[in-house]
């Protein structure tokens, strides 16, 4: 009898393996894991670890702003305040690079932290009233992959500032895409970028 029942049902086990495996993918279509697809996030993660920033060198010019060639000295970068800081007076310009923790896709949603303190000339100090030469400033920008996501020219002197902002990626990229910090000056002054975050996934504006 047991000979007769399985060959009767043997015919019938491909069916019902297709049919599990077709309601599997019903159900998860529309599903994203971004633990296991480099190119998207949910909304929250983070983009950077204050612990991974590395300092490019003179030839890494990503802004064309370095024509002399200035240099960054590590003792002009410190991770503080839940921020990393560009102390201007030893890094005279910087660019600091580290990988994307997570991936974003195209129309998601960036919100950056970053400051400045109060900012000086290279001839100024704390008890100097002397003006500034004209037309100098200084620059701190943001870019992820190929996209500058922030960009900040300031006028020395100034008074410190904060910018919080909220941008939408134009340009989706994957987990591992270069991030860099950038920022040059003149004078001895401190900038910060403390976070970029993850907000949401969007249409582009």
């Amino acid at each position: 009898m047991l000979p007769l029942l399985e060959a009767m049902l043997r015919p019938l086990r491909p069916l019902a393996l297709s049919w599990t495996f077709l309601c599997a993918a019903v159900l998860c279509v529309g599903c994203v894991d971004s633990a296991t697809n480099p190119c998207q996030s949910e909304a929250g993660q983070s983009l950077i670890d204050h612990t991974r920033w590395t300092i490019q060198g003179p030839g890494h010019d990503l802004f064309g702003d370095n024509p002399a060639g200035l240099s960054c000295d590590p003792t002009g970068v410190t991770a503080e305040n839940d921020a990393i800081e560009v102390h201007t007076g030893t890094c005279l310009h910087a660019n600091l690079q580290q990988p994307s923790l997570v991936g974003v896709p195209t129309g998601g949603k960036l919100k950056l932290v970053l400051w400045h303190q109060q900012l000086k000339g290279a001839d100024s100090d704390s008890d100097s009233s002397a003006p500034e030469p004209a037309a100098v400033s200084g620059h701190m920008a943001v870019r992820v992959g190929d996209a500058v996501v922030f960009d900040k020219t300031v006028a020395i002197p100034s008074l410190g500032q904060s910018y919080v902002t909220t941008v939408t990626v134009s340009d989706g990229f994957c987990e591992g895409a270069p991030v860099t910090f950038h920022v040059h000056n003149h004078g001895n002054n401190t900038w910060s970028l403390q976070s970029i975050v993850v907000t949401g996934q969007t249409s582009a504006d």
